[in-house]
């Protein structure tokens, strides 16, 4: 491995804090590729200058001794491009790795310095199709840097994210390549987030009526979670649902979460998003509606604390970014699966590391993708005009691009298989405990797995939500095809009933999309199991 001379100046390119940046952030002595099938090397070595591994069928080799990309750069930008390689490899596989680093080492040669302002010029100056490669890998790169924190030191904190709305995408025709690139918040973090939050509302927040039960649920949630995790909780919540800055959570106060509409089947919550700017006409707070499940886990931190009116829901003595993103990545650690937690703690993958102003972005694409229009996202983000929401809306894909991802050609779904939402793999014979069923498409399922959830009554809607349950207990020998052909037959009835009215962006189409997706990760997994016995039975 490289030595490094301490003594160096910094005709590098990075400041100071960069460089104490780079020293505290090690290359693992092998990388785990989350997404490597049963015949893929499941780690690669990088205790030399050339990582090889193989990976989907070919073998692969990462050179950091080639003159023409890294010889010829200090040992601080080389290890850079390791560290950014690591996390691409680690996250995406190992198909484009090699391409990542040769890109990265070919940018870098000619940067000066390196900041948002100097990569972005990269990014502007990248808009021929010939150029598409290089534009996402220093997209990735610039996100992926400014989610650890590495321009610190340049940036002053300019939300990244509002500087690359801006920016034109090239044109291509690889979507598919490099469209998980360009996904500001993956769907399986959106997936595990959206479970998290059902999960800790059903277990800590139910429906309760006399006050003898809610004072002994109480109890019981005091001494099952802490009042700061519960928190956390809520913080993520919050940045998920509205894309709140962390400007404006500090100025929620207790009653700004509130019921707006109450009855025997639900109960609505709204909340009153404070501007995160100062105007000079006063405005009134944008009222905006929140999950239930978010509502009741904000009343029950508020009953668990006994806060008053007006008190506020955030600690005012501590940085408001600090409160924000260090709750995110809490409690992220706390909604991955349990295999996910030991692999961070053994230090072979990293933690989730996302922070507000990803989640405010995601918002914004998401309402543009839902059809909202350049007035609605502008009104719920508290803009003065729409110059920020037209550009959401001129970002998102066309009809096509949407019809490919709900119909789950997209080979990104694919990767979810790393996430591994539901529990072990069963025989339904080995199942000794309740076992789930329900109606997708026009018919009851029932052979498909069981549950392992504490409570006798499912807080979801059985099978729809099962596959991306944590409780799901899928069978080895389940009829997992049969609802994976009603999901995608209830997809094509809904994008032809969206034509024929003139709404091709329903707001169902992804939700059921994403269910199928999670029922494409079980089939995938058993598929997995079964070769691997084959080969060991051979």
């Amino acid at each position: 491995m490289r030595s490094f001379d301490r003594n160096i100046n910094y005709a590098h390119g990075f400041t100071p804090e960069q460089v104490s940046w780079l020293d505290r952030h090690d290359v693992p002595t092998r990388i785990y590729i989350k997404t490597a099938a049963e015949f893929d090397d499941r780690y690669v070595e990088t205790s030399r200058e050339r990582w090889v591994y193989r990976f989907s069928g070919r073998n692969h080799a990462i050179d950091f001794s080639k003159p023409i990309y890294f010889r010829r750069q200090s040992d601080y930008v080389v290890k850079l491009i390791k560290l950014i390689t690591k996390s691409y490899l680690s996250e995406y596989g190992g198909n484009f790795a090699p391409s990542v680093a040769r890109r990265l080492g070919m940018t870098f040669k000619h940067l000066f310095f390196y900041s948002h302002s100097s990569l972005i010029s990269v990014l502007e100056s990248a808009q021929q199709p010939k150029d598409q490669s290089t534009f996402y890998v220093v997209l990735y790169a610039l996100r992926k840097l400014e989610a650890d924190g590495f321009f610190s030191s340049t940036d002053n904190g300019d939300d990244l994210e509002d500087k690359l709305l801006f920016v034109p995408r090239p044109p291509t025709s690889n979507w598919g390549i490099y469209s998980e690139i360009d996904n500001i918040l993956p769907q399986s973090v959106a997936d595990m987030i959206q479970n998290g939050l059902h999960e800790w509302a059903a277990k800590f927040a139910p429906k309760l009526e006399s006050d003898q039960q809610k004072q002994s649920q109480l109890e019981y949630v005091r001494a099952n979670v802490s009042s700061s995790s519960l928190l956390d909780c809520i913080i993520l919540g919050l940045v998920y649902s509205t894309g709140m800055r962390p400007a404006q959570l500090s100025k929620l106060a207790v009653g700004d979460i509130f019921i707006d509409t109450k009855s025997n089947q639900l109960t609505r919550f709204a909340i009153a998003v404070p501007y995160a700017k100062k105007t000079q006409v006063h405005i009134d707070r944008v009222f905006v509606a929140i999950p239930e499940e978010l509502g009741k886990l904000t009343f029950l931190y508020q009953a668990l604390n006994k806060l008053e009116k007006g008190t506020p829901l955030l600690p005012q003595n501590t940085n408001a970014d600090t409160v924000v993103n260090t709750a995110i990545a809490r409690q992220l650690l706390r909604f991955s699966p349990l295999e996910t937690q030991t692999l961070i703690v053994a230090g072979e993958i990293e933690a989730p590391s996302y922070n507000a102003s990803i989640f405010r972005h995601h918002v914004g694409h998401t309402l543009a993708m839902s059809g909202a229009s350049a007035e609605e996202i502008s009104y719920i983000f508290g803009h003065s005009n729409t110059v920020v929401a037209n550009r959401y809306i001129s970002a998102t894909p066309n009809l096509a691009d949407i019809r490919e991802k709900a119909l789950g050609s997209n080979p990104v779904f694919q990767n979810m298989i790393a996430l591994m939402l539901t529990g072990n793999l069963i025989k339904s014979k080995e199942w000794t405990g309740r076992k789930v069923a329900g109606h997708v498409g026009y018919r009851l399922h029932f052979h498909i797995g069981g549950c392992g959830y504490d409570e006798p009554i499912c807080p979801f809607s059985e099978v729809r939500a099962c596959y991306g349950c944590l409780y799901f207990r899928p069978f080895i020998d389940g009829e997992h095809h049969q609802v994976f052909d009603d999901f995608n037959n209830e997809i094509i009835d809904l994008i032809k009933i969206s034509d024929e009215v003139g709404q091709p962006h329903h707001p169902l189409i992804p939700e059921l999309t994403r269910r199928k997706s999670h029922v494409n990760t079980i089939m995938l997994r058993i598929k997995m199991l079964n070769s691997s016995k084959e080969q060991e039975n051979a």
